[in-house]
C-alpha cells in the first residue's frame, strides 16, 4: 500500500532536527515473516573519539547511493535548529567548536576532552538525549539503593562503578548527579516529599494513632529514641510507621522524655489522634506520660492517663522469665556477671554462673568451647565423628556443623536458645567432656552429669511457651493475630496455667492495668464476656469480671459517647426523654412515673449499643477487624471503640527493629554521621518496606517503579 501524502499541516510545520530523523530511521520495521538474514548486521566497534558523545556521525551519499565523505554534526547546534557540519577524517574542527560552546555556555576552562576519571564535575547540558523523567526516575532509584543496602553516599562516585555506568550508557552517566553532596541533598528533598505522603495516610486513619517509643544508644553513643506509630488504614489494615529517631539530649527522666516524645507528635501534626502509648515496665516511662498527656489534655485524669500506659507485653515476658532462671535478684546478678568481665576476673565470673545450677554450668561449658579456635575447632571434630558413627539416621537431618549457642546477661531468649541447642548437641557435648583435653582444663564443678542434663529439659520445657508467646506476638498483626492486644489477655492466661500447673505462679491481676486489656476480649466477637466468666470463675476473679466491664463502660461513656452523633432514633428518644414535658395540673404520682420512665428511657437510648452487642453469642470470625467493619452501621460508636482497641500493638518491637537496622547503617566507618541523616534514612527504609511510599519516578505514564522487592 502507497504512504499517505503528507497533510498542510506536517507540511508548514518546521522541519525536524537531525536527531529526531535518526531516532525515527532506527525504528525499522521487520518484514512480516523475518528471516535471520533480515536482523541488523553488527558492524564495527564505532568511532572511539570524544566527540561521538556530543554528535552525529553522518555520510554523504551520491545519487547512486554510494557513500562519499563522513561528516560530524554537533548535537548542541542541531537542538537550536541551526546544526553545523565538519569533516569527520579529522576531528581537530568539530572538537575545537565543541571548546568554544562550552567556553561561551559555562565561563571556565572547562575542558570536554578531559576523561570522565579526571575532570570535576559538569553542569547538566541543556541538551539531553536522555529523558529528565528517566533522569529523576534513575536518581531515585539510586537513593533507594544507598537506603537499602546502607552504604555510604559516595559509592556512586567510585571510580569501577563510573566507568560501568559509562559502558552501559555514555549519554545516561553524563546527565545524572550521583556526587555524595547531589545524593545527600537528594535525600533530605525525598524525605520531605513522602513525609507529606505519610502524614496524609495518618490524617485518613480509620483508628486512632496508638504510639511506641524507646531508647537506644547508638555505636557513636548517642542516645536515641525511636517513636513509631499503629493504626487501621481506610481499608482496615494494620499499619506500622517509624516517625522519628530522635536524639534525646540531657537525663534521661520522664520529664525530658515527654519534651522529646511531644515534639514528634506535634511535628507531625497527631495531637488530637493519639490513642494509647506502649512502652517498657521503667518508671521514668511512667512519669513520662504524665507529663506527655497531661500536655495533650488537660482534662486527663491520672486513671485516663493510666488506662492509655500500656506495657509492653515482651518486657513482662522478659522479666517472668528472667525472674524465673535467674531468681528474684537477676538484675543483681547479672550486673555481678559484667563486673566481673569488665574486670577481667573470669574465674569468679565461672563461680558466679555455677550457683545458678545446670544453667550456669551449661553457660560455663558453652563459654569454655567457644573461647579458643582449638576448642571449637575440636568440639566439631567430636561432632563429625559422632555424625559419621550414627549410620542408622538415613533420613535424619545432620547436626554436625551446628554450633553451641551463647546467651547473654539481657536477652532470656538467647538463654533458651542456648539450652535448646544444648539438648540437640547433647551426645557432642557429653562426647566433648570426656575429652583427654578438656578435661585437663575445665573444672570439675562445670561438667554436667545426668540429673543435670534431665533438668535442663525440664526447664526447657517450662520457659518454652514464653518464648513462643515474644515470637509470636512481637509480628505486624495479620489474620487477626500476631502482635494484637488482645492477644495479651489470652496469652497471659495461657502461661498462667502452664505455671500453675506446675504450682509455680500465683494468679493475680496488677492494679494498675489498664481496663483496655480487658476491652480487648470483651470486644473481641469470638472471644467476648463469656471468656473472661469462663476463664476468671472463682470469687475473686468474678470481681474481675464486673471491674472489666464496668472499666470498659465508663471509658465508652467517657471519651466516645459525647464525640459520637447518635441516630435520629436514639437523638428523638433523647430529646423526649432529656425534656419530659409534665402537665401543670398533675399528681406526685404521675410526676414520679414520668421521672422513672424518662431515666429508663435515657438507660435504654445510651446503654442499648453496648448492650445488645454484649448479649450476642460468641461469634466465629477469625479477624474480629473485619467483623467490626461489617457492622459499623448496627454499632456506630462501640465499633469505633474496637477498631481503636484492636489496633493497639502488643509490643514496642518496632522500636527494638528500627534500632537493629539502624545499627546496620551506622558502621564503624560512618559514625561521623548526624543523627538527623540517620533519621531520614530509617524512616525512608521503613516507610518503603512497609509500602508507604515508593521511590522511582514516573516514566512514560506508567505507575512509579518500587524499588525490587523490600518484603
Amino acid at each position: 500500500m502507497l504512504p499517505s501524502p503528507p497533510s498542510a499541516f506536517a507540511l508548514l510545520q518546521s522541519p525536524r532536527n537531525l536527531a529526531s530523523q535518526f531516532e525515527l530511521a532506527t525504528q525499522t520495521a521487520l518484514p512480516d515473516h523475518p528471516t535471520v538474514a533480515d536482523l541488523p548486521q553488527a558492524g564495527s566497534k564505532g568511532r572511539k573519539s570524544w566527540i561521538k558523545r556530543h554528535g552525529l556521525f553522518v555520510v554523504e551519499i551520491d545519487t547512486n547511493d554510494s557513500p562519499l565523505s563522513p561528516y560530524w554534526a554537533c548535537r548542541l547546534c542541531d537542538a537550536k535548529g541551526q546544526p553545523e557540519f565538519f569533516a569527520a577524517a579529522a576531528t581537530s574542527l568539530a572538537a575545537e567548536h565543541l571548546r568554544r560552546i562550552f567556553e561561551s555556555s559555562q565561563g571556565a576552562d572547562t575542558d570536554p576532552s578531559t576523561d570522565e576519571t579526571e575532570r570535576p564535575k559538569r553542569r547538566r547540558l541543556q541538551y539531553s538525549a536522555v529523558p529528565r523523567a528517566r533522569v529523576a526516575m534513575i536518581r531515585e532509584l539510586s537513593l533507594g539503593l544507598l537506603i537499602n543496602t546502607n552504604v555510604p553516599f559516595s559509592f556512586f562516585s567510585d571510580t569501577f562503578f563510573q566507568q560501568l555506568t559509562w559502558q552501559l550508557d555514555p549519554h545516561l552517566s553524563d546527565q545524572i548527579s550521583w556526587s555524595r553532596q547531589s545524593m545527600s541533598r537528594l535525600l533530605d528533598d525525598m524525605y520531605k516529599t513522602k513525609k507529606d505522603g505519610v502524614k496524609q495516610e495518618l490524617s485518613d486513619a480509620l483508628s486512632k494513632i496508638h504510639l511506641g517509643f524507646d531508647l537506644w544508644t547508638s555505636p557513636n553513643r548517642h542516645a536515641v529514641m525511636a517513636v513509631t506509630a499503629h493504626f487501621l488504614d481506610r481499608q482496615g489494615k494494620h499499619q506500622s510507621r517509624l516517625l522519628a529517631l530522635r536524639r534525646q539530649l540531657g537525663c534521661h527522666s520522664g520529664e525530658n522524655l515527654a519534651v522529646t516524645l511531644g515534639q514528634v507528635v506535634r511535628e507531625w501534626k497527631i495531637e488530637d489522634r493519639v490513642g494509647t502509648v506502649t512502652s517498657d515496665n521503667a518508671s521514668s516511662n511512667d512519669t513520662c506520660l504524665l507529663n506527655f498527656y497531661g500536655d495533650l489534655n488537660t482534662e486527663m485524669s491520672l486513671v485516663d492517663i493510666r488506662a492509655r500506659r500500656m506495657r509492653c507485653y515482651g518486657h513482662i515476658l522478659n522479666l517472668v522469665a528472667r525472674a524465673f532462671l535467674y531468681g528474684e535478684d537477676f538484675e543483681a546478678f547479672e550486673a555481678e556477671s559484667q563486673v566481673f568481665n569488665f574486670l577481667g576476673r573470669y574465674e569468679d565470673d565461672l563461680r558466679h554462673w555455677r550457683k545458678k545450677g545446670p544453667v550456669g554450668k551449661l553457660h560455663n561449658v558453652v563459654k569454655f568451647i567457644r573461647s579458643s579456635p582449638q576448642r571449637s575447632e575440636l568440639f566439631k571434630k567430636i561432632s563429625r565423628e559422632n555424625d559419621e558413627a550414627q549410620e542408622y539416621l538415613l533420613a535424619g537431618e545432620s547436626t554436625a556443623e551446628l554450633e553451641v549457642v551463647m546467651n547473654n546477661d539481657t536477652r532470656w531468649n538467647s538463654t533458651y536458645l542456648m539450652m535448646s541447642r544444648a539438648l540437640v548437641k547433647q551426645g557432642d557435648i557429653r562426647a566433648f567432656l570426656v575429652h583427654p583435653e578438656v578435661e585437663k582444663w575445665l573444672p570439675e564443678a562445670d561438667m554436667l552429669k545426668g540429673d543435670d542434663w534431665r533438668l535442663l529439659a525440664e526447664i526447657k520445657h517450662i520457659v518454652e511457651p514464653f518464648y513462643l508467646q515474644t515470637m509470636r506476638t512481637q509480628g505486624w498483626g495479620s489474620e487477626g493475630g500476631n502482635g494484637r492486644l488482645w492477644e495479651v489477655m489470652t496469652g497471659v492466661e495461657y502461661l498462667l496455667e502452664h505455671l500453675e500447673d506446675r504450682k509455680l505462679f500465683h494468679h493475680v491481676v496488677p492494679d494498675d492495668a489498664s481496663p483496655l486489656f480487658a476491652a480487648s476480649i470483651i470486644l473481641h466477637p469470638s472471644l467476648g464476656m463469656s471468656y473472661l466468666e469462663v476463664n476468671w470463675a472463682s470469687e475473686e476473679q468474678l470481681v474481675w469480671v464486673r471491674d472489666a466491664k464496668i472499666g470498659l463502660s465508663d471509658y465508652l461513656d467517657r471519651w466516645y459517647r459525647c464525640s459520637r452523633p447518635v441516630d435520629e432514633q436514639q437523638k428523638a428518644i433523647v430529646e423526649t426523654v432529656t425534656f419530659p414535658i409534665v402537665p401543670r395540673k398533675t399528681s406526685e404520682a404521675s410526676v414520679f412515673r414520668q421521672w422513672v420512665k424518662s431515666r429508663t428511657a435515657k438507660t435504654t437510648a445510651m446503654g442499648s449499643e453496648l448492650e445488645r452487642y454484649l448479649r450476642l453469642e460468641p461469634q466465629e470470625t477469625e479477624d474480629p477487624i473485619e467483623w467490626w467493619m461489617g457492622r459499623r452501621g448496627q454499632f456506630p460508636m462501640i465499633s469505633q471503640l474496637a477498631l481503636d482497641i484492636l489496633a493497639i500493638p502488643a509490643m514496642a518491637t518496632d522500636c527494638e527493629r528500627s534500632f537493629s537496622l539502624a545499627k546496620l547503617t551506622l558502621t564503624s566507618q560512618r559514625l561521623s554521621m548526624t543523627t538527623e541523616t540517620l533519621e531520614k534514612l530509617q524512616c525512608l527504609k521503613n516507610w518503603v518496606r512497609h509500602g508507604a511510599v515508593k521511590l522511582g519516578a514516573t516514566a512514560g505514564g506508567r505507575d512509579e517503579l518500587p524499588v525490587g522487592d523490600w518484603k
